[in-house]
């Protein structure tokens, strides 16, 4: 293996050992529109690992590899910098549960989702790791549109549970890409 391809591979270790730490609070309780839009990006996600993998290109490029690894670690790192500041808050479905506070340190300075931002980026890592810039282009904007069907979805249940205060800290911030949208 190369060295690139074993940055990727420890990145891609240190996600799924994300995933396996830091388990969900509680179970979803938000409703159907929730749960189908966990399981559209989860259905984006691995498709985009398993078409990566499957169609990758036999060479690719050092700066593919390079700007892939960029991209993965950026997202696994401000994954793990948004579930350290959420604490015991972090969960991988919509919740809002009493005694829930707005979170406005670390990367919920910038951004109001920030897990969300860095999904987007492993999701595209994988693809231009393999070569496949179609796909990287493909599953880039179905995750983009489907995160954003999930954050509307969000964004109404934490306007319901914290009220106007919620308001007012989202329009501080960016919603999914800094200083941009």
């Amino acid at each position: 293996m190369s060295l690139w391809e074993w940055i990727f591979s420890i990145g891609s270790i240190c996600w799924i050992g994300e995933m396996i730490r830091f388990r969900n609070r509680s179970e979803s309780k938000s409703g159907a529109a929730e749960q189908v839009s966990f399981y559209l990006i989860f259905l984006v996600l691995s498709g985009t690992i398993v078409c990566a993998f499957l169609f990758a290109n036999e060479t690719v490029s050092s700066v593919m590899r390079i700007s892939s690894c960029i991209l993965l670690w950026c997202g696994v790192s401000l994954r793990l910098w948004g579930i350290l500041h959420l604490k015991q808050q972090f969960t991988r479905h919509v919740v809002v549960a009493s005694g829930d506070q707005l979170v406005s340190s670390g990367p919920y300075r910038f951004l109001r989702h920030p897990l969300y931002s860095g999904l987007l980026l492993i999701t595209m890592s994988f693809p231009l790791f393999t070569g496949q810039f179609g796909l990287f282009i493909l599953s880039g904007l179905l995750m983009f549109i489907f995160l954003l069907y999930r954050i509307r979805i969000e964004e109404a249940m934490l306007t319901k549970g914290f009220g106007p205060a919620y308001t007012v800290w989202a329009a501080k911030r960016k919603r999914l890409i800094p200083f941009i949208y």
